[in-house]
């Protein structure tokens, strides 16, 4: 099971910040090493975060699906550039014709 940490309400990430500090207080103090760390290092510029867009697990008739539309767009791709209307041979193909 997965935890998204921006789904969890501020209530309660601070409830489970209490249970670390009193059932494990080392992490706060290393926590708090990293904090000072990180102010006493040179920032660099920060561009603003947006929400970073998740990827859905896709099955495997998405995926197959998928495959295919990649295909074909690498085929008309391959046509436009070689000017040809016609389907290019695959790479594979080529390389044993010159063998």
């Amino acid at each position: 099971m997965e935890l998204d940490i921006e789904l969890v309400p501020t209530a309660t990430l601070w409830k489970i910040y209490d249970l670390i500090k009193r059932y494990n207080p080392e992490v706060e103090e290393a926590v708090r090493q990293q904090f000072m760390q990180k102010e006493a290092s040179p920032q660099t510029a920060r561009q603003p975060t947006s929400k970073p867009k998740k990827n859905k697990p896709m099955n495997k008739i998405e995926q197959e699906q998928k495959i295919e539309q990649l295909k074909r767009t690498v085929q008309q791709f391959e046509r436009h550039t070689s000017g040809s209307q016609e389907p290019m041979q695959s790479k594979i193909t080529k390389i044993h014709i010159l063998v």
